[in-house]
């Protein structure tokens, strides 16, 4: 993965078989995607969605090749997607106040992505609350 220009991109390596008028053609090939982040609060979980980009296909007829790429698009999208990247619940907190013999929460409200060069960087955001002991 790359993290460059405000996007994530990833490539991907494929092979597979699409099926055309009672021949079945074998496949192989490259792509290039980007990655869009969102967060699920009632999950606790960030997940990655694939926009496959620039499918190169090798050895397949130009006939067929359009059909194929777009098999190839739908077939990653609905195999992949949505992928977990990060469950945040680890990130929640919980402090004792011994003073108060309460208890601070801290649980996370929202995440929001930057992709820099060669960083990708989380900014979370809390919605705290307190309980007495």
């Amino acid at each position: 993965m790359r993290f460059t220009g405000g996007k994530i991109t990833a490539p991907l390596a494929f092979t597979g078989s699409y099926s055309v008028l009672t021949k079945c053609v074998q496949f192989k090939g490259t792509a290039k995607a980007t990655v869009d982040l969102s967060f699920d609060q009632s999950r606790q979980t960030v997940f990655g969605q694939l926009n496959v980009e620039d499918v190169m296909l090798d050895d397949v007829p130009p006939l067929i090749s359009t059909f194929v790429t777009a098999f190839v698009r739908k077939t990653i999208g609905e195999k992949l997607n949505p992928f977990e990247v990060l469950q945040v619940s680890q990130l929640n907190l919980s402090l004792n106040v011994q003073a108060s013999g309460g208890l601070v929460k801290a649980r996370v409200k929202d995440v929001h992505a930057e992709a820099q060069e060669g960083v990708l960087k989380l900014y979370l955001t809390y919605d705290f609350s307190a309980e007495k002991k």
